[in-house]
Parts: structure tokens; sequence; C-alpha cells
């Protein structure tokens, strides 16, 4: 589908980090721009390095106080947070509104308050997974949620490795959270003989792309990473801080896609040593399943066909934008349902340094604890 002209506002609590959902919303943005579209971010908290990428797409990263009184053709909105200021504060007029979830780990990702005007016709709730659909439906009592999976740019699909060596020499982590025995596996591969490299918060810090992982023989990973393995024919070992199932093949694919390839599906947890083993005695195998996952499942995954299906079938209706007693509502529920979103959601950065500023009193307090006494 192109998208001439079509005016894109995409919203996030966050354009900063380079996170899943800021990842996810980045490369909607850049499908969008890339069929024509005029592309606006909408960030409650910006910085780089996601706003340089953000203006390599020739798009920009606006506040609240930047959206005016403009009609959008597509309004993309991730988050409780930014839910409650695109639809109940600043109340947004556009054709059609999607609201992403993109997890049920975090609050934030949580099925907000809907106002009245916003009906199926013209809003579609999309989970990026079973898992996250089942949990979203069973707490905000929706039966209209839809599910979207984690897609995979363009690029990632026509970029295939075909050469992998028969015994592993290279391997990839990437994960913004490895726990420690992914930590510890590093100095155990290397002796022996597999290069490691770690891709992530605190090591290599860069955006993934269809170049990063195409000369690994092997990644280790959870999430959105393992389509983009499985688009280039990369053997990919699930595996993080929930445990993981480790190597996937044709037959457990679905049980693991459910949980969207988080590791909870199957949450085992390994010492460095029998991750070690099991890398390296099941590489074999994972190379030719490897192969097979692809042929049967790339497809699914990709960025056309998945936004396709989720803007395609909408009506074409404009949104009334909410009445005044509307908007009192609908920020009436968010004060008495969900008031720490709306604190979050209107003064973010206070509230984060005040988090922060908890964090290390809390670290402080239990090393002083722990400090034998004399």
């Amino acid at each position: 589908m192109k998208f001439p002209g079509l005016r894109v506002l995409l919203a996030a609590h966050s354009m900063k980090e380079l996170t899943g959902s800021e990842i996810h919303c980045l490369q909607l943005g850049s499908y969008f721009a890339s069929q024509g579209a005029n592309v606006t971010f909408l960030a409650l908290e910006q910085g780089n390095p996601m706003t340089s990428e953000i203006e390599k797409l020739g798009s920009r990263v606006i506040g609240p106080s930047e959206v005016g009184k403009e009609n959008y053709d597509l309004v993309w909105t991730h988050h409780d947070t930014i839910f409650a200021w695109v639809h109940a504060i600043l109340r947004t007029r556009a054709k059609r509104h999607i609201h992403g979830l993109l997890s049920m780990q975090q609050k934030i990702e949580r099925v907000p308050p809907i106002p009245y005007p916003l009906t199926q016709d013209t809003l579609r709730l999309v989970a990026n997974s079973l898992e996250t659909r089942d949990i979203a439906a069973r707490r905000s009592h929706r039966d209209d949620i839809d599910i979207m999976p984690n897609f995979i740019p363009t690029a990632f699909l026509e970029k295939v490795r075909l050469d992998l060596p028969e015994k592993l020499e290279n391997l990839a982590i990437v994960s913004n959270h490895p726990p420690a025995e992914l930590l510890n596996l590093v100095p155990i591969m290397e002796e022996m003989g597999v290069k490691v490299t770690i891709f992530g918060h605190g090591y290599r810090y860069i955006p993934i792309d269809h170049e990063t992982l195409i000369s690994f023989d092997t990644v280790v990973t959870i999430g959105k990473t393992v389509q983009y393995c499985l688009a280039q024919s990369i053997p990919v070992f699930i595996y993080d801080r929930f445990g993981g199932p480790g190597f996937i093949d044709v037959e457990g694919f679905r049980k693991h896609e459910d949980s969207n390839f988080s590791g909870r599906s199957d949450p085992r947890r390994r010492n460095a040593q029998d991750l070690a083993k099991e890398i390296v005695d099941g590489y074999a195998n994972a190379a030719e399943q490897a192969i097979i996952l692809r042929q049967k499942n790339a497809g699914r995954f990709a960025i056309d066909r998945c936004v396709d299906d989720v803007i395609g079938t909408f009506g074409q209706s404009r949104l009334p934008t909410l009445t005044v007693t509307e908007q009192i509502s609908t920020l009436f529920k968010y004060t008495i349902l969900r008031p720490k979103v709306l604190v979050r959601a209107i003064a973010p950065r206070l509230v984060r340094q005040l988090t922060q500023a908890s964090d290390r009193l809390s670290a402080d307090t239990i090393a002083r604890l722990k400090k034998p006494r004399n």
C-alpha cells in the first residue's frame, strides 16, 4: 500500500533510547516515509541517539505543546501516558487511530481508558503477540484487540545469510539487559575459539539494521531481533533475562511466537557452561532449521503486510473531536483509575528524576545495611 501525502503522527512516551518500543516507532516511521507519507513523531521524552535517527528520515520529534490543531490521516500511539495526551488532553483529530500494545510487563503498556467517540470503526487496538493480547483482554475486559506481530523491515528480507560455516565461529549477543550467565558465557565461548560480540546498552549501542548481524553465525537474543534473524536465515538462540528455549525449530515455532519470542514460552535458566555446550552442540541443526524457518514464516512478518493488515480494514469517516464533556469524563477516569499515569504524562521528567533519586537512595540504604559493623 502506498501512502502519498498521508499525514501520520507516531507517538510514544519516549523517543530517546534504542529500546524496543522506540525502535518499533522508528521503523514504522521509516516505512511510512518510504511510501510517501509525511511523518511526525510525538514523545514526552526526547533525545539522542533516537532523535538523530529520526532526523535521518527527514522527520522530527515534537512535544505535546507543538501538536496544534492539525487533522491527521493516521495517529498511531503507544503507551498509556501518550494516549492520555493525544486523546484526553489534546483531542487530536484523525481519520484512523491505532494504539499498539507492545508488552504487558509494564503498567505503561496497559489498555488505556478509551474515550466514548473512539469506536472500533475509528480506533484499533493491536497487540504484538497472542500472550500480550490475552493478558490485555483479560485485564481490560475487551474482546476487540487484534494482533500485529513485530514486523521485519524490507531490507532484512532482501539480505540473507547463505554461507554459514560448518563450525560456529562468530556469535552475537543482542540485549539491553543481559543476565549474568550470558556475560559469563563470553570467556567460555572465546576459549572454544568462538568470537563473541555484545550489542546493547553499555556495549555496542547501535541500531540493529540489515547489515549488523549478517556476518554472525548465531545470535543470542529475544524479541524483535528474533524476527530479524529469521528473515536473514541466521540461527537464533532465544535466551535472556527470562531464560528461554534456546534454538528454535519448525515444530515449536508458533509456541514461541505466541509469547513474542521473549523466552517466557520456556523460561529455563542455565549456567554459562550449559549454555555454551547447548549452543555449540546445537549449531549444525539450527543452521538447517534457519533455512526452513525463513521459507515458512518470514513473509508473515514483512512490514508492508503487517501494516496493510491493520490499516486496510479501517473505515474512512473522520473522527469527530471529543466534546468538552467527553474530555472531562476521560480525564476523570484517568484521575480515578490511573492517577500515576496522568502525573507521568504531565511531568515525565520530574517523575523520572524522582524515581532515579529513590533508586539511588534505596541502593545506598542497602549498601549501608550490608556494610559490616565495627
